[in-house]
């Protein structure tokens, strides 16, 4: 978002003495005021690079870390058929702009422009590329240890699987699964 402001420039300057016009100008004083900021210095350059850096500090997006959370099916890559997850997340980041707009900053991986950051109106509902819903959680301390800690359950819970198609279980293990008797997998 742009927002237009006017910067107001004034100058004084101090004459030297002279017996004839124009009197020579031996100082020059200029202040500039903008949205409650003011910068004095006798450069005018200067006196605008140090004002628009005040605005642009006043103005500037305040963005925050925010985790993109995702379950998706595991690809097997051609070697065999079978089936597995994936939890993933990726940072993106929420900003709310000066007149309320919410945003999203996310890494851009395909860059098509210079900038690595691709913006867009925060989602009310994320969807991913395939159209499903994913979930947006903020990126505390907090959420990113049970992400953590969801992701090494999973890992336990691969664990546990493995054992279930071991060369001595594995022929218990579909028998099972046919009668209906293995709950852990549900019942059909």
């Amino acid at each position: 978002m742009t927002k237009k402001v006017e910067i107001v420039v004034y100058m004084q300057s101090k004459y030297g003495d002279s017996d004839t016009a124009p009197r020579p100008v031996v100082a020059t004083m200029f202040q500039l005021e903008c949205e409650g900021e003011k910068e004095y210095g006798s450069d005018l350059d200067l006196c605008l690079k140090a004002m628009l850096a005040k605005l642009d500090a006043r103005f500037a997006i305040k963005w925050e870390r925010w985790f993109l959370v995702k379950v998706d099916p595991a690809r097997l890559y051609g070697r065999g058929v079978g089936a597995g997850c994936t939890l993933s997340w990726q940072d993106v980041w929420r900003g709310v702009t000066l007149d309320g707009s919410v945003l999203m900053r996310e890494i851009e991986v395909r860059r098509e422009f210079s900038s690595p950051w691709r913006i867009s109106a925060w989602p009310e509902v994320y969807r991913d590329n395939n159209g499903k819903t994913v979930a947006c959680v903020q990126a505390t301390d907090a959420n990113e240890a049970a992400l953590e800690a969801f992701a090494e359950k999973l890992r336990d819970l691969t664990k546990t699987l493995s054992k279930f198609v071991a060369p001595e279980n594995i022929e218990t293990t579909l028998r099972e699964i046919s009668e209906g008797g293995l709950k852990l997998l549900g019942s059909k």
